[in-house]
């Protein structure tokens, strides 16, 4: 273990029970090196031209534009705790009218994560809007209630 590993296995919100799932996915993930914050440069896209090409495809102020334009500082014991505890259970795109998620069940919430030490239960269109991904109105439109139609085994398709 080297000082970095050392140093985040004294963090309080990254102790977890020896053979659990996040303790599995701790041990695999501190190993690895943390990559640098990339995004899409609007002032690269101007120089090389292609930046009306760019809008085309992705969009201006999209959800896709948001998720490419990112850049945000990352703290490495913080995304370890969000990555080791992070659970996803979107539900069919055929469900009818779902409430917004309140509750402290992760049977229960579409998904859920720790932040220190502290447990998120929430929609996905909650946790759409807190990312970024999406605005709140948004999740209103056609393109976010429609596009999704179901789901199979955990697994979104288009």
């Amino acid at each position: 273990m080297d000082f970095g590993e050392q140093v985040l296995a004294d963090y309080p919100h990254l102790q977890f029970e020896p053979n659990s799932r996040q303790f599995t996915r701790y041990t695999s993930l501190v190993r690895m090196e943390p990559e640098p914050n990339v995004m899409v440069g609007r002032e690269f896209l101007k120089t090389v031209q292609e930046e009306d090409r760019y809008n085309e495809i992705v969009g201006v102020n999209s959800p896709w534009s948001r998720l490419f334009e990112m850049n945000f500082p990352a703290y490495r014991e913080l995304t370890l705790e969000f990555y080791c505890t992070f659970i996803c259970r979107p539900r069919p795109g055929d469900t009818p009218e779902y409430p917004i998620y309140q509750g402290s069940d992760t049977t229960q919430a579409e998904v859920y994560f720790r932040l220190f030490g502290i447990d998120h239960f929430l929609s996905m269109e909650q946790f759409a809007v807190a990312i970024g991904l999406y605005t709140e109105a948004e999740t209103r439109q056609p393109l976010y209630t429609e596009a999704v139609h179901k789901t199979a085994k955990g697994v979104l398709q288009l």
